[in-house]
Parts: C-alpha cells; sequence; structure tokens
C-alpha cells in the first residue's frame, strides 16, 4: 500500500542488514529531516541537537567508558538546545547475532553502568527526540569502538529538506 507523505505525517526507513551472521541497523524517520512544507523553528532546533549529540556521542566513544557517562554528554548537548524535554533516555545499545541486543540502555537500567570494550559494536542513536511539537526525531547508526576512535559501520546523509 502506497501512501502519499502529507504534513505531520510520520514515516521511518528502517534497513537491517546481516553480514555472515552479525546484525546491523540504520534507522532514519523520513520526518526527522523531510519535511512537507516548513520545519517549525522547534523541529529545526531539535534536529540540528540530534545532529550535535550523536557526533559529540560518537567523538568521545573510546574502550572502558560507562555508558551512563556517555549519556551525560548527549544530556548536556541537549540541554544547551533547549530540548531535553523531548529527549528517551538510552542512546545506545548493542550489536551483535541480533541487531538489539545488550548492553541495552534505554529498556535495562542496570546495563547503562557497563562500560565499553574494544571491538564491541554498538547502535548509536536509538533514543529518539519525541514530542507533539516535533514529531519523533531519530537517526541510529552502527560503530565499531577501535582503541581510539570509533569506525562507522552505516553511512546515511544528513540533511534537513523542506518540500
Amino acid at each position: 500500500m502506497s501512501q502519499s507523505i502529507g504534513r505531520d505525517r510520520v514515516k521511518r526507513f528502517q534497513a537491517l542488514m546481516d553480514e555472515k551472521g552479525i546484525g546491523a541497523t540504520m534507522i532514519r524517520n523520513i520526518y526527522s529531516f523531510t519535511f512537507v512544507g516548513s520545519a517549525t523553528n522547534e523541529k529545526k532546533k531539535a534536529y540540528q541537537a540530534f545532529l550535535e549529540a550523536s557526533e559529540a556521542y560518537m567523538h568521545v566513544l573510546k574502550p572502558d567508558t560507562p555508558l551512563d557517562e556517555l549519556e551525560k554528554i548527549v544530556q548536556n548537548v541537549f540541554k544547551q538546545h533547549g530540548v531535553e524535554k523531548y529527549y528517551v533516555y538510552g542512546f545506545a545499545h548493542g550489536v551483535g547475532l541480533r541487531f538489539e541486543e545488550d548492553p541495552i540502555t534505554t529498556i535495562v537500567v542496570a546495563e547503562r553502568k557497563q562500560k565499553t570494550l574494544e571491538n564491541m559494536v554498538l547502535n548509536v542513536g536509538h533514543a529518539p527526540l519525541s514530542g507533539k511539537e516535533i514529531g519523533t526525531i531519530k537517526m541510529e547508526d552502527t560503530v565499531l569502538i577501535n582503541k581510539e576512535k570509533v569506525k562507522k559501520l552505516t553511512e546515511f546523509k544528513r540533511e534537513l529538506l523542506e518540500v
């Protein structure tokens, strides 16, 4: 069934990949960056904040970092932009044999204390900004944690479009 994308409609694109038994996920909510008509200033602000939070998270992501410490970085970015009220906690989850597995920081509170490991694969950007005023803004990427920095395993052009 096909539908046109109209005002205030959310469409979600999710790609699940499996390579030799290892899962990866990449999610984009089309409404997050493609707006029918003009995006409100609040939506633009939330979109920009999400991009900055993702970059800040990946910039400091390295082995032996507690996930709850990384979460504080995301929360600070959202506070700086004034969009923290839209945040759903748990910016990352593990990826392995399944596309969503431990640590699942959104659901399992105890796993927020886990530390990252070298060669761990995480999905970053899992928890969205969500609210009536902005819709849902969520952009996930799968990354590999190397000794010094992360390697993105998924790529997607990030731009805000108004059509």
